[in-house]
């Protein structure tokens, strides 16, 4: 499950729960730092952790827990200019313009 799919869950409960208790006031960043807060620590517990290492082959080591064509370079660094590439798209939107119409 990881730490995530937890966090949002828990998330969306403490929003229903602060809606249903504050009806009509305003909402400030503040009180959606303490509801964040509140669904973070109970998503952060060590059995999600170690999930999460889990499902990643990380701990226990398992190589085949993420698929061989999940690990490929995306196709922007397949070049065999990569170093060029990351370069170009470093250097603004002009620079990617320009690298998709060289490629086109």
């Amino acid at each position: 499950m990881s730490i995530f799919g937890p966090f949002r869950s828990y998330y969306y409960c403490e929003c229903a729960k602060f809606i249903q208790e504050h009806i009509g006031e305003t909402v400030t960043k503040f009180m959606m730092a303490k509801i964040a807060c509140k669904a973070y620590l109970k998503a952060m517990v060590p059995a999600n952790i170690v999930a999460g290492f889990r499902k990643t082959g990380i701990f226990p080591c398992c190589p085949e827990a993420v698929p061989a064509d999940k690990l490929y370079p995306s196709e922007t660094f397949r070049e065999t200019s990569s170093l060029l590439k990351i370069i170009e798209l470093k250097s603004g939107k002009e620079a990617v313009e320009k690298l998709k119409d060289e490629q086109s």
